[in-house]
C-alpha cells in the first residue's frame, strides 16, 4: 500500500493494485470511485484526480481495489493498531 507523506500527496499515483483482497492489518475507511482517463468532468459520478487528491490524507493508506475501464476505485486504510 502507498502511504501518504502528506494532504494531498501526488505520490497517490503509484498506489498498488490490491486485487480486492482484504489486507492484513489495515481497516478499509473508504472506497473512492475515481476517473483514470484523464479527460473526466467535476459533473460526473466519477471524482476527477484533483478532486480525488484533496481527499488524500497524510498518513493514510492507498491503493486499487478495482479497475474498470475508464475509472478506478481506490480504498482508503487506516492501520490497526494491535
Amino acid at each position: 500500500m502507498y502511504r501518504a507523506k502528506m494532504d494531498k500527496d501526488i505520490g497517490i499515483k503509484g498506489c498498488p493494485k490490491l486485487n480486492g483482497k482484504e489486507q492484513a492489518g489495515y481497516k478499509l475507511e473508504k472506497n473512492y470511485f475515481v476517473d483514470n482517463s484523464g479527460l473526466g468532468d467535476s459533473g460526473e459520478a466519477a471524482l476527477t484526480f484533483d478532486h480525488f487528491l484533496g481527499q488524500v490524507k497524510k498518513g493514510r493508506y492507498y491503493g486499487i481495489t478495482n479497475i474498470g475501464q475508464f475509472q478506478v476505485f481506490i480504498g482508503e486504510y487506516t492501520k490497526i493498531k494491535a
